[in-house]
């Protein structure tokens, strides 16, 4: 039998990883550990070992992972670096990355920014060619380390194809996974019945909330509520965003901020009043979100040049661009057809559907 060990934050998507993994306890022994300075943790709620952040410093720990068939890394941040320059440990490694920490290998690519005009005006990000040269000649001798790694599960593929334009000698090899499937934990059994507004996921400026609230002033909106969830992100990003739609935007009576945490059926509620969906990412993010929205029946709204919509165009899906929007206006109030929604669910269960899924977990267990 094949021996796995899983390192993670505690975080609510390793609960998914650990399901997938035990539909084949009869072929691998999937051992989980978790980075945590506290015994209970919050989010994790199966058996698993609890580590330390120093654990890849201590003395023996290249004999306990060179007992294993695969090192799994849900999540890369910099603690793992002493595992990476650590040449006594021979156990492959699989990275399966977030977006948030593989983006870096990203930013700098010429003629790709994250964050639209608005956005970077309001809050001073500087992007510009010099910039990324420096930032990627910085960047050499981590990703000469992340080459020690031999497999990578980024959330798209377009996102390792995007590292590989950036970076020619990036090695590890591109492996499908993700957390969770379709029919478990992206459906909310609920109707789409409202003519509300969601506009981003996070209090987070790759959001591009500002340009986004842009387009909302050209669409001249009339009793459209909008929805901002802030409960999570950078909480000095909340409080600017706030005070621009308080005081400077002309949305303060139609926004309602999220800011507090809701729980799952509380936020699903919300979606369900939700048939049009704004998603101003340029960079893959709010995925979860986005599969979910376009499963409840909702129309989603992306800049042209955003990964996903992307992603989703070439998969078959109809989702629109804000370029569309503007041009048709009448699309806020459109439902989707029936034969539309119907085609998009055997599109998204096709990609992300518990058969699928169960295929990528096996495909990771033969290597």
């Amino acid at each position: 039998m094949k021996r796995f060990i899983h390192f993670a934050n505690d975080e609510k998507f390793i609960d998914k990883a650990y399901d997938e993994f035990q539909q084949f306890d009869s072929e691998v022994e999937s051992h989980f550990t978790i980075f945590s300075n506290n015994s209970q943790l919050k989010h994790i709620h199966f058996n698993c070992t609890i580590v330390k952040e120093n654990y890849f410093k201590e003395s023996g720990v290249e004999e306990c992972l060179n007992s294993y068939d695969l090192i799994i890394i849900h999540f890369l941040d910099s603690r793992y670096f002493d595992l990476l320059k650590n040449k006594k440990v021979k156990t492959k490694i699989l990275w399966i990355g977030w977006g948030g920490d593989y983006y870096w290998l990203i930013n700098t690519l010429n003629k790709f920014s994250i964050y639209k005009e608005l956005t970077r005006t309001n809050l001073g990000i500087k992007d510009n060619l010099l910039l990324k040269i420096l930032k990627k000649f910085k960047n050499r001798q981590k990703v000469s380390l992340l080459n020690r790694i031999n497999y990578f599960s980024p959330v798209l593929e377009e996102d390792f194809l995007l590292i590989k334009k950036n970076y020619k000698n990036f090695r590890p090899t591109y492996i499908p996974w993700n957390y969770g499937n379709l029919e478990d934990h992206y459906q909310s059994g609920l109707p789409i019945n409202g003519n509300s507004i969601l506009l981003g996921n996070s209090a987070t400026a790759t959001n591009n909330h500002y340009d986004v609230l842009q387009i909302v002033d050209k669409l001249n909106l009339s009793n459209e509520k909008i929805y901002i969830p802030l409960s999570y992100g950078e909480k000095g990003y909340k409080e600017r965003l706030r005070n621009y739609i308080l005081k400077e935007s002309h949305h303060e009576n139609k926004v309602t901020l999220l800011e507090d945490y809701l729980t799952l059926t509380e936020y699903n509620q919300i979606l369900s009043q939700c048939p049009n969906v704004f998603m101003g990412h340029i960079r893959q993010q709010a995925l979860g979100n986005i599969i979910s929205l376009i499963y409840m029946g909702a129309k989603l709204f992306f800049f042209k040049e955003s990964i996903v919509y992307q992603y989703l165009i070439n998969k078959g899906l109809v989702v629109y661009s804000f370029d569309q929007l503007l041009e048709n206006k009448n699309l806020l109030q459109e439902s989707l057809l029936p034969e539309t929604i119907h085609k998009n669910r055997e599109i998204l269960i096709q990609l992300w559907g518990k058969k699928i899924n169960k295929e990528h977990t096996a495909r990771i267990i033969r290597l």
